[in-house]
This record gives structure tokens, C-alpha cells and sequence, in this order.
């Protein structure tokens, strides 16, 4: 008795053991397929924002066990985590490119993003091509899109025309907002009564 339940046990533990394998090898494949996905997307947006720079071999890769890394190839010398070779406006653009790419892989449903002043290091023609960006890109997506530099709000609002724009003027906290198209005098208010409901 004793042993045929010590065999049983064996076999049990076998097949966990063959199960837990299983699934570890499956769950590897899967991310690594998400990671060549994203790095994928990432090195097409990344190009986008910075054509003709040969910059575009760019990678999200496994880096320890429990965490990935940006690489990207610097003229022959892959570079992972890049911040050694790239400038700070590079950076940002490729944090950018990281961005839209796992929303578009995470958050494809809901179709939502809020991007809060990413340009401050762009120069004047990468503010250009990440407006161009986004309204071609992601013209499905609702977007809010926050801004203090003026270039970068007229780039978007040429390239997509159709998107509602709303300027800020000043801000108070016993007022709220106020715009330059209207008052906005009890919007705070109303705001607060419907979050209080």
C-alpha cells in the first residue's frame, strides 16, 4: 500500500514537474514574441521621428530575469541601455516611440492616450514630425494632447485640423480653467458636484 502510494506520488509530482516546464517554455515564447513585436513598432515610430539617421535598429530585450532593456545599434556598436550614445532629445524620442508602441500593444481596445509636454528637448523639425505622427498614426485614437509651446500646438492643429483645440489661459484654484474661446467660470464647480454623485 505503501508503495503504490509513493508512486502515485512520484507520477503526480513528474507531471507538475512536466506541466510547470510547459508552461514556463510557453510563457518565454509568448514574451519573447511581444518584446520582437513591440521593438518592431518602436524602430518604425523611432524612424519616423528620425529619418535618414540610421538609427532605427532599436530593441526592447530581456536584461535580467525579471526586467527588459532598451538596445539600440549605434554605427556597429550595440549599445543596451543607450544612454550612452544618445542624446537627450534621442532619448526622449525613443521613450516617445516606447510609448505608442505598448499602447498600441496593451491598450488596443480602449484607443486612448494622453501624451503631457513630451517635447521639451525636440528641436523644431522633430516637433514637426511628432505631430505629423500623431495625427496621421494614430488618427483612431482619442487623444489629449498637453502642450506650453506654442510651434508644437500649430504643428498639430495644421496637421489635423479636425481635432478639437482648447487654449488655456490661466489657471486659478477657486475658478478653474479659463480658456481663450470662453469663460470657463463654474466648470471646476460642476466638475466637483458630478464627482461628488
Amino acid at each position: 500500500v505503501v508503495e503504490r502510494k509513493a508512486t502515485r506520488a512520484r507520477r503526480a509530482l513528474d507531471l507538475a514537474e512536466r506541466v510547470f516546464d510547459a508552461y514556463q517554455e510557453k510563457q518565454k515564447e509568448d514574451l519573447s514574441e511581444l518584446l520582437k513585436r513591440i521593438s518592431r513598432r518602436v524602430a518604425q515610430i523611432y524612424s519616423a521621428l528620425h529619418p535618414g539617421e540610421d538609427l532605427d535598429s532599436v530593441s526592447v530585450e530581456p536584461w535580467t530575469a525579471k526586467g527588459v532593456e532598451l538596445a539600440s545599434d549605434f554605427y556597429g556598436s550595440h549599445q543596451r541601455p543607450p544612454h550612452g550614445v544618445l542624446s537627450e532629445s534621442h532619448l526622449n524620442s525613443l521613450a516617445i516611440a516606447l510609448l505608442l508602441a505598448m499602447a498600441e500593444s496593451f491598450n488596443e481596445r480602449i484607443g486612448f492616450l494622453l501624451l503631457d509636454d513630451v517635447i521639451n528637448s525636440f528641436d523644431v523639425e522633430h516637433r514637426g514630425r511628432l505631430a505629423e505622427l500623431l495625427a496621421d498614426g494614430f488618427a483612431d485614437w482619442q487623444l489629449i494632447v498637453l502642450t506650453h509651446d506654442q510651434q508644437f500646438f500649430e504643428h498639430l492643429s495644421r496637421r489635423a485640423p479636425a481635432w478639437r483645440k482648447l487654449e488655456f489661459t490661466s489657471w486659478s484654484y477657486a475658478s478653474g480653467p479659463r480658456t481663450t474661446h470662453y469663460e470657463t467660470k463654474g466648470i471646476l464647480r460642476g466638475a466637483r458636484e458630478r464627482l461628488d454623485n
